[in-house]
């Protein structure tokens, strides 16, 4: 029986393939997200282990909780103290600032992806020091500087050269008098701009005037590192402490742990609606494969087989199939991966070199999702040869048995109920983050294979309904419309020559083809839909409504999911332009060009030259930290604002109070928080901050709109008490009223050509930018799930290819009574649309529904509108029908090339 089972499965090389195609995209990216995931972490391990080599121990102030960035810098007298305590061998005050940004010889900033832009001072104490000079030498003095290697090469930057530097407090020119690698001779920067000055300089430039950010201590050959450290602790007050290198590598591993984790997470996420698909068209295809190999089960039977043989044999095959799909999956997993790690490095986030981790646990996830889902995906099919009768299955219209409808329907609907549950305790129940992902994925999980279950019931009269002529109609009109997109292309391509950029006629090659070939299968498919042909595919499409509904249920998960970011970010972008427009008063709005660098801020000097403007009425600033305050014992993340122009610049909707005569220890509430902790105004909190003080606030205002200013907001005044970022991450500002407009632009941007790194936009720049970046997530979020359509669409060639293969004495019978090979072949590709647009038309109100749920979820102070992009989801339907059009050539080709006779001699 293994033998026959090794040698069915490879005399059948073409079904063998398109069954593996999708569990293979769905181990490739379960593998890739991984050793993405696991690669970035060995490699920033690595990094940080190199980093720290040599310091046992470091001297810095105490953080209780927030950001690293939000640690206050220690008393640099300390520094001379600690270097005569016993059992020190080295130890140097060290300064790290940022954005430090040089500017090149044109005036133009550098720039990165997400890496920051630092300025450090050049260590003196070889023994401490992590850097290689490579050319020229280290700087001295108020006006010299270093650069890293790598930036100075790709900038052209020359040594002897005078440069503008810009930081935290405003521009300084300085002449570069060398380069220098970090760590090691690659430059392992990890893509950061790495600008360095003397001590001092860097003092007084990075505002840290008798200051360090940290104090680097080695012990020692053969000192105990915990006397030390104890010794050391005896000098520092109580706001200072000493930590251990295991302490300091713990917590950047940390740090750079929740960048690798979440781009993991992401990618895990999207590997798993792949998986989801896929399961749904491994189970339809043995579905399919079983239903046409009844004759042969049953003479297996016949000759001395038992039903458990029979059994054995079908999930053998579906062990075959998933392990040479794991394997091919790991292999193109792990390609990937380095593809996805190479695309980081193109973007200019330079990763040091690591290799490639593929860790038994990756190898673990793999054979789960490979071989584990196949064989679940054909354990039913397997479990339905049971009931399979040799006598009965000899037959020539045998068939195997499946599940009563009525049973379907209890099952389908619990299912669905469940699904349903579950989905509404994690939008409603007030669960943790955790658990609340966890019911909104099991529910969502539920409600698919539950409304799948439940779809053979509507997919009759649904495909019917589709099939009728009028829906042909419109894929003749879109046809027709394609056909002038593609004539359009082609002009534009020859346009573009004439315009003396001859890369838009390779372009117009290329795609106008491919819009034509579109074109044609809209057209071809729905004249297909009329007369004879349009019938018999709707009925082929009705006959079997399991079939039908199974392959278009991969289809109806990856729209679902698509429609359902529709529907939230569409949302999301209403209401965030809507407060935009009626909530924001302020003319202008500045910000750090770079938005992916989370120490991007401006420059002091940059903020007190626009406050100088005669058109200038006010400037407001905006700082920001991730779980910067603790309130009743629980974190909270924390805005701060200057408090008496706030309301000129932006309407928060206060409720109680006012932040116009709000004093600097004052606090602004959101009133859902204020009910909360049972808030007033006028009332007197205890705000705890991470450098360990505590603060008595009183409650100055309870506003309802949180959509900008979050829901904890303090004084700019009090922020400069507890954080050591002095600069505004963000700010607004008003012109005087009669200003001329155009004059005060001019006068902006001339102040911006100093400070490029800020962007400066006027109300409807920002309000465009801001859209363009909404739509840029929605974009990339859409173009993973659109992998998981792809699949669907892979389904969809799957089923209808055996569907070709079933009906093979069928499709022979009806070329013998005169249908031509254009005729069928019109026939399959008709069946398919209706396929799926059934997948689509499913897809769309499930997502929709999940949509409206998730906005409703969602606080109103976050989304207030909901909105549903009905032109995006029409496109959708039509996408799926065209798709369905594509998907179904190859079958039709197929078809429409039987031999006559061999068809009907068919069994």
């Amino acid at each position: 029986m293994w033998k026959y089972t090794v040698k069915s499965l490879f005399d059948r090389k073409l079904r063998l393939s398109l069954t593996m195609l999708a569990i293979v995209l769905g181990v490739a990216f379960t593998v890739a997200s991984f050793v993405v995931a696991d690669s970035l972490r060995a490699t920033f391990g690595k990094l940080v282990d190199d980093i720290e080599a040599g310091v046992d121990l470091t001297v810095r102030t105490k953080l209780d909780f927030g950001e690293s960035t939000d640690r206050k810098p220690v008393d640099a007298n300390l520094l001379t103290p600690i270097q005569a305590i016993e059992g020190v061998k080295a130890a140097e005050g060290s300064i790290t600032g940022s954005p430090v940004i040089p500017l090149k010889a044109n005036g133009d900033d550098v720039t990165t992806t997400g890496a920051p832009l630092l300025g450090v001072n050049y260590p003196t104490n070889e023994i401490l020091s992590q850097v290689i000079q490579k050319d020229g030498r280290a700087p001295s003095g108020l006006t010299e500087f270093n650069l890293d290697i790598d930036t100075a090469k790709d900038n052209d930057f020359q040594i002897g050269q005078t440069y503008t530097v810009i930081g935290p407090q405003g521009r300084r020119q300085f002449t570069l008098v060398g380069t220098f690698a970090f760590n090691s001779e690659n430059n392992d920067t990890v893509g950061a701009v790495i600008s360095a000055f003397d001590t001092a300089t860097a003092q007084d430039f990075l505002d840290r005037v008798g200051l360090y950010d940290e104090i680097d201590i080695q012990v020692n050959d053969g000192a105990d590192v915990a006397q030390v450290q104890q010794r050391v602790n005896t000098l520092l007050p109580n706001t200072t402490e000493v930590v251990d290198k295991a302490v300091k590598v713990e917590e950047q591993r940390d740090d750079f742990s929740q960048f690798t984790d979440i781009f993991g997470t992401i990618l895990l996420v999207f590997a798993a609606v792949i998986v989801f698909v896929s399961a749904f068209i491994i189970n339809n295809t043995f579905q399919i494969v079983l239903g046409q190999r009844v004759r042969e089960l049953g003479l297996l039977r016949a000759l001395g087989a038992s039903s458990k043989q029979v059994r054995r044999s079908v999930l053998g095959e579906a062990f075959l199939i998933g392990l040479t799909a794991t394997v091919v999956g790991t292999l193109l997993g792990v390609v990937l991966g380095q593809l996805v790690q190479a695309a980081l490095n193109s973007t200019g986030f330079g990763l040091p070199d690591g290799p490639t981790q593929l860790r038994l646990r990756t190898l673990i996830a793999a054979a789960i999702v490979g071989i584990g889902i196949t064989m679940l995906s054909a354990l039913s099919p397997a479990m339905r040869t049971r009931r399979l009768s040799p006598i009965d299955a000899l037959q020539a219209d045998a068939r195997l048995a499946g599940a009563g409808l009525g049973r379907r329907i209890v099952i389908g609907t619990a299912v669905s109920a469940l699904g349903l549950l579950l989905l509404g305790l994690g939008l409603f129940g007030g669960f943790e983050t955790a658990l609340l992902l966890m019911c909104l994925a099991l529910g969502a999980l539920a409600a698919f294979i539950g409304v799948n279950l439940l779809s053979p019931l509507i997919a009759q009269p649904v495909a019917r309904t589709l099939g009728r002529s009028a829906f042909g109609w419109i894929f003749i009109v879109l046809g027709g419309l394609l056909a002038v997109a593609s004539i359009g292309i082609f002009i534009a391509g020859i346009a573009s020559v004439v315009d003396g950029k001859p890369a838009g006629i390779v372009l117009s090659i290329i795609f106008a083809p491919i819009v034509a070939g579109l074109a044609w299968l809209s057209f071809d498919g729905g004249r297909g839909a009329r007369g004879l042909t349009g019938r018999l595919g709707r009925e082929n499409a009705a006959r079997n409504p399991r079939r039908t509904a199974s392959t278009a249920a991969a289809l109806m998960i990856g729209l679902a999911l698509v429609s359902m970011a529709g529907v939230v970010g569409e949302s999301l972008k209403k209401s965030f332009l809507g407060t935009l427009d009626n909530a924001v008063e302020a003319d202008w709005f500045i910000r750090p060009a770079n938005n992916f660098d989370p120490t991007a801020s401006l420059p002091q000097e940059y903020t007190a030259k626009l406050r100088a403007l005669p058109e200038v009425d006010s400037v407001v600033g905006y700082r920001f930290s991730f779980k910067a305050i603790k309130v009743n014992g629980d974190e909270k993340d924390l805005n701060a604002t200057d408090y008496a122009p706030l309301s000129r610049h932006i309407d928060i909707d206060v409720v109680k109070g006012s932040t116009d005569t709000a004093p600097d220890d004052g606090l602004l509430v959101h009133e859902d928080s204020a009910k909360d902790n049972n808030f007033d105004v006028g009332g007197k909190i205890d705000v705890q901050f991470g450098d360990g003080q505590t603060e008595t606030l009183t409650v100055a205002a309870i506003y309802k709109d949180a959509t900008i200013m979050g829901n904890w907001v303090i004084s700019n005044a009090m922020w400069n008490k507890h954080f050591s970022r002095q600069q505004d991450q963000f700010i607004t500002l008003r012109l005087k009223d009669g200003t001329d407009a155009v004059t005060a632009k001019t006068d902006i941007e001339t102040i911006g050509k100093d400070y490029p790194q800020a962007k400066a936009e006027d109300r409807v720049q920002f309000k465009k930018t801001q859209q363009q970046q909404i739509d840029f997530i929605l974009r990339l979020i859409n173009i993973f799930l659109l992998l998981s359509i792809i699949i669907a669409f892979v389904g969809i060639v799957n089923t209808m290819s055996l569907s070709v293969f079933e009906r093979t004495r069928e499709l022979g019978l009806l070329r013998a009574v005169g249908t031509t090979r254009q005729q069928l072949g019109h026939m399959i590709k008709w069946e398919a649309a209706i396929v799926a647009l059934l997948g689509g038309l499913l897809g769309i109100v499930l997502g929709v529904l999940f949509g409206v749920a998730a906005v409703a979820a969602v606080p109103k102070s976050f989304i207030k509108t909901t909105s549903i992009p009905v032109g995006q989801l029409i496109t959708y339907v039509i996408f799926a029908g065209l798709a369905g059009l594509v998907a179904a050539w190859f079958p039709a080709r197929r078809a429409a090339k039987l031999n006559v006779l061999e068809a009907i001699s068919h069994s």
